[in-house]
């Protein structure tokens, strides 16, 4: 036997339905899907294939037969049924891709004609469409088998598909011999002839209705200092949300799962800017697929899988007060919104949460009262006198680093009067007094063969009672405006949660403080962050009177120069406060598209 076709089949196409899966048609500019077809899950087709044909097998001079098998069975009008059907169709549109079991054998003049034909598959386009079958005849010319993969037998006609109580069906399609079926069926017929007219009935699975519904396992009563809820989520369409970014564009996306403050309006639908969803904690839900791509080792808890019939469970850390929001005075609750650039009004939904008041614990019944604490006591103030030397060690932030340095953006940071490769280290004191010091140098990150450029420069830090501000000047350009730079002065960009120092040898030394990206700081940082993300923590010790500095921390030294490494590996999902989109690759990395860039915030609980 010899094969006229090189393609070989596919081991799994007995499951038809994996070739037509892919036919829904998605919304990529608009963020949602548009109708798809329905999930074939039984029917037939019947098809005589050509009715002289069948006449002449049977007939006195062929003298043949023509045997069923597989599940094919012969009808009462000489024509065949096809049975298990699969695949999906759209009576809406006029489109189907189905595939159908069983077996027919064209036998005759003692075997010398012989056509088989296996594994039919019809394909409607809404315009016409193709029958595709395998096919194995004897050529009349050598008597040798020829075997034909997957050949396109017949052109069909536009047809109107009807649908009725979950049935569709197509009545007498018109079917034509192609140039391809010609050798197929052993050369009997010239290309163009016409051949049966083909019919079908198939049984769709109902299409479920998407209704989404949130609930959280608590939203009152909430302990203030903070909880871990369970958020649970059902009737999310998977294939509803379509992104327009890499790497899922024209994927689906899923939903974001966030805990946040909200002004009104705060709905994407609505025009709202990402500045009115102040982002304190966040999970990502999307489907499994989407998921493998993100997330391909399937290990970061910021990803949730949306499961197929549209339900997620998901878990947030929520506090009443968190990077600068009072949740108790302010409006805070559990938000959903479409992911990956989509937007989609039916999928934003809001649940409010209340916090507790602060518990009170009662006296003892055997014990008198006490007395309320006066409450936490304030930092203590650095020792007086004059300021001789400080010392900065700050990071920016490690996501940052790590994107600069990664494989999507191939970059590299310039220090200048700074050393470290992160945190840097400031030492070059300009000026000190009992409420500010202040540092020359910086810091210049590069990417994107310049398209992204960040400097950062003169820091200062800032004492105002129990808080402190770091002040930087800073010069940016994003990948939205690569040909405008931001230039701020003097910006306050972050605020510092200021603890008690430590003091020593004349020495006070401010460890780790949480560093909060202001608003100000967020248009200085060329949109990579909203206000309100964790910045790396903030050290900075400060000398008086003479005395001198201790060596940096572990990893506050180094050369100076230019820093271009290779990327450092990390699962945890970046923090970064801006919620447009998804993190890949180095799993803190930003994903950069042609038209702006992505990024997907997370609220860190310990920072690194």
């Amino acid at each position: 036997m010899t094969t006229r076709n090189d393609r070989r089949r596919p081991v799994a196409r007995v499951l038809a339905a994996a070739l037509v899966a892919a036919v829904g048609t998605l919304g990529l500019f608009t963020g949602t899907a548009t109708a798809e077809p329905s999930p074939v899950t039984g029917g037939h087709l019947d098809w005589g294939v050509k009715e002289s044909f069948r006449k002449y097998i049977t007939g006195p001079i062929a003298h043949g037969t023509i045997t069923t098998s597989d599940g094919a069975t012969a009808n009462a009008d000489g024509t065949f049924r096809f049975p298990s059907a699969s695949g999906d169709a759209d009576a809406g549109a006029d489109t189907a891709k189905l595939a159908f079991a069983g077996k027919i054998e064209f036998s005759g003049h003692d075997t010398q004609l012989y056509i088989t034909m296996t594994d039919i598959r019809v394909t409607l386009t809404g315009s016409g469409g193709t029958l595709v079958a395998d096919v194995v005849s004897k050529s009349r010319s050598t008597g040798e088998l020829v075997t034909y993969d997957d050949v396109a037998f017949a052109t069909l006609a536009d047809t109107d598909l009807i649908a009725t109580d979950g049935t569709i069906t197509a009545t007498d399609v018109g079917a034509t011999l192609t140039e391809a079926g010609v050798p197929a069926f052993a050369d009997f017929y010239p290309a163009g002839t016409a051949l049966d007219p083909l019919t079908f009935s198939v049984t769709t699975a109902p299409k479920p209705v998407w209704q989404p519904v949130v609930k959280a396992s608590k939203t009152s009563g909430i302990d203030p200092a903070g909880e871990t809820i369970t958020v649970t989520g059902s009737g999310f369409d998977p294939a509803a949300n379509v992104g327009t970014r890499p790497p899922l564009a024209g994927k689906p996306t899923g939903v974001y799962l966030v805990f946040a403050k909200i002004t009104q309006p705060w709905r994407p639908s609505e025009g709202a800017p990402s500045s009115s969803r102040t982002v304190l904690d966040q999970k990502w839900v999307l489907p499994a697929a989407s998921r493998a791509i993100v997330d391909p080792a399937g290990t970061n808890p910021d990803y949730v899988e949306l499961k197929p019939d549209g339900t997620f469970t998901g878990t947030l850390d929520v506090a009443a007060v968190s990077q600068g929001v009072d949740c108790r005075t302010d409006t805070c609750g559990v938000i959903t919104y479409a992911a990956g650039g989509a937007v989609n009004a039916a999928h934003e939904l809001f649940t409010p949460l209340a916090f507790a008041t602060t518990p009170t614990t009662p006296s003892s019944p055997s014990q008198p009262s006490v007395a309320p604490s006066p409450g936490p006591a304030q930092p203590a103030p650095p020792p007086a006198g004059a300021v001789t030397s400080a010392r900065l060690e700050w990071g920016v932030k490690e996501s940052f680093r790590n994107y600069i340095k990664g494989s999507i953006a191939h970059g590299s940071w310039t220090l200048d009067g700074v050393t470290g490769g992160g945190p840097f280290v400031w030492t070059n004191l300009t000026s000190g007094t009992d409420d500010e010091v202040v540092f020359g140098g910086g810091v210049r990150f590069t990417g994107h063969n310049g398209l992204l450029d960040l400097t950062i420069s003169q820091p200062r830090m800032r004492f105002a009672g129990s808080t402190a501000e770091l002040l930087l000047d800073v010069r940016s350009k994003g990948l939205q405006n690569p040909n405008e730079f931001v230039e701020l002065n003097d910006v306050v960009f972050a605020t510092l949660t200021l603890g008690t120092p430590t003091v020593q040898n004349g020495i006070a030394t401010y460890s780790a403080m949480r560093a909060v990206l202001t608003p100000q700081g967020s248009s200085g940082f060329a949109g990579f962050y909203q206000a309100g993300a964790e910045l790396d923590p903030v050290t900075v010790s400060i000398a008086k009177d003479g005395a001198s500095l201790p060596p940096p921390g572990a990893g506050g030294s180094g050369n100076t120069g230019d820093y271009s490494g290779s990327s450092a590996s990390t699962t945890k999902l970046a923090s970064t406060g801006v919620d447009t989109g998804p993190l890949t690759g180095l799993g803190a990395a930003l994903i950069v598209g042609g038209t702006g860039l992505l990024v997907l915030s997370r609220r860190r609980r310990v920072t690194a």
